[in-house]
């Protein structure tokens, strides 16, 4: 069974909360606050916040933002990172597979999740 996600968002309404530490901790993750630095670039950090929204969608149930990292590996391929519910959650579904991709115009930031169900009756 698959199970997939999507959202977009205007890079404005996020980028307009960058200075907002409550804002930053509420959405990102403190590994994904380490791992970019400031300045933080708007669109990257708003796909990461469509990347999260995606990810709700395919797990089918609302869970913090800041349990769901998005980083990067070494060749620059964005990956999900859970910890807490998040992490609950797809193991609960038998999601073994969460596969991302992200991407961004200048006022747009899109993200598009896809969870493989290993025991097809879960999905």
């Amino acid at each position: 069974m698959i199970r997939i996600g999507t959202d977009i968002i205007e890079i404005e309404r996020v980028a307009k909360n960058l200075n907002s530490d409550a804002f930053l901790k509420r959405v990102y993750s403190p590994e994904e606050r380490k791992f970019f630095p400031r300045p933080w670039r708007a669109e990257n950090m708003a796909a990461r916040f469509c990347a999260k929204e995606a990810l709700i969608k395919v797990l089918g149930e609302r869970i913090p933002f800041n349990e769901i990292s998005v980083l990067n590996d070494e060749k620059g391929r964005p990956y999900y990172d859970l910890t807490g519910k998040a992490k609950a959650l797809q193991k609960a579904l038998g999601i073994e597979y969460i596969d991302l991709s992200l991407s961004h115009c200048k006022d747009y930031a899109v993200a598009f999740a896809c969870g493989q169900c290993v025991d097809e009756r879960k999905g």
